[in-house]
């Protein structure tokens, strides 16, 4: 099979290398390939043929080093096995079998460069990987890995390097830091579920609490934490703070005044040992109804009382009063709630019948 044959670009002239004789660069950021994805991207292969030739550099005579392309290489790996169990079992197989593609998958197209220079060929894997993202880790170590070694061989500080790398002095930054990470962070770098710069910024402004939930529901639903995810999280916090800022911003009940405070608080006794009752005004009013307008110490209400005389019904029938008012709670009380001492004709208290106690 000739290179004319093969479906490459032709605005570059590629070898056929044997596939044996190409490694892949120990040094390369991607570390994990997904095996899954390697057979699919080696059955577009098998139908379609390689459109663009990997890259290397020669090593010597008989070996070469990957610059950019080993997951094409790794899929030829796997047709050749593929191609090799076919012409096993089915010798008679047609000449345009697909199975005898590049001598059977033997050999692949590649672009032979120059020597270039350690910091070059970082950045060049770097973009070639863009097409199958890398980690967000495998891409920091990488960045952090170059940026030492341009510093070393070039001289180049952190601003021009970024610079270089076609990124911002602060991206540069985040990946620096990304690997010094522990806890939540680190766990959702090296399982892949991050792979944005921007997000990593949001992500490690939520608490722990937050980023393990965001954990959890990813892994759950096999999905990368987003931008989106953060910020959502990031917001409802926020509101949450605000709302209870403003709570305790809120205007406290004003001050109650000396007399306020007097006329509402229950009064204290005159002596220790001295009980108390509820107390208003001690004004007393005794007429045929006998009236008291409000609350007062029962020595009091006795003394008004005891002038009237020494009977003693009156005297019971006013202690009965006191009594119900303090059970009532009320401010105000009239004694002719409760029955009076009866009187004669003449108008001479006297003291109830036995009938008049048990109707009572």
């Amino acid at each position: 099979m000739t290179t004319s044959a093969l479906p490459i670009a032709q605005d570059r002239l590629s070898r056929l290398l044997a596939h044996g004789n190409v490694s892949p660069d120990p040094n390369q950021p991607r570390k994990a390939f997904d095996e899954a994805s390697l057979e699919e991207f080696a059955d577009t292969l098998w139908r379609e043929g390689l459109i663009n030739p990997i890259s290397v550099t020669e090593e010597d005579d008989a070996s070469f080093l990957i610059v950019v392309g080993e997951r094409r290489w790794r899929a030829f790996g796997i047709n050749q096995a593929r191609a090799a169990q076919l012409l096993e079992t089915t010798p008679d197989l047609p000449g345009d079998h697909t199975a005898r593609a590049y001598e059977a998958w033997t050999v692949i197209p590649a672009f032979v460069e120059k020597a270039i220079h350690p910091v070059e060929r970082r950045l060049l894997q770097l973009s070639e990987n863009d097409r199958v993202p890398l980690t967000l880790l495998e891409r920091a170590e990488c960045m952090a890995e170059t940026a030492k070694l341009a510093k070393a061989q070039l001289g180049l500080n952190g601003k021009d390097f970024a610079k270089k790398a076609g990124i911002s002095p602060q991206t540069l930054s985040a990946y620096m830091s990304l690997l010094k990470r522990t806890g939540p962070t680190k766990r959702a770098t090296e399982a892949g579920l991050i792979n944005d710069v921007r997000a990593l910024t949001l992500f490690q402004e939520l608490n722990a609490e937050e980023q393990i939930s965001l954990i959890d529901r990813a892994l759950l639903e096999e999905s990368l934490i987003s931008r989106p995810m953060c910020e959502a999280l990031i917001q409802a916090r926020q509101q949450a703070e605000t709302k209870k800022a403003k709570a305790s911003e809120a205007p406290a009940p004003p001050a109650r005044t000396a007399e306020e405070d007097e006329s509402s608080s229950p009064p204290t006794s005159a002596a220790a040992g001295t009980s108390s009752a509820p107390q208003v005004s001690s004004e007393v009013s005794i007429g045929p109804t006998l009236t008291v307008s409000g609350l007062t110490f029962v020595h009091h209400l006795l003394q008004e009382v005891g002038e009237m005389g020494d009977e003693e019904p009156l005297r019971r029938h006013a202690i009965d009063v006191f009594h119900h008012a303090i059970l009532r709670e009320s401010p105000y009380i009239a004694i002719s709630d409760l029955p009076l001492p009866a009187t004669d004709e003449e108008g001479e208290r006297r003291s109830p019948s036995d009938d008049e106690q048990v109707a009572a």
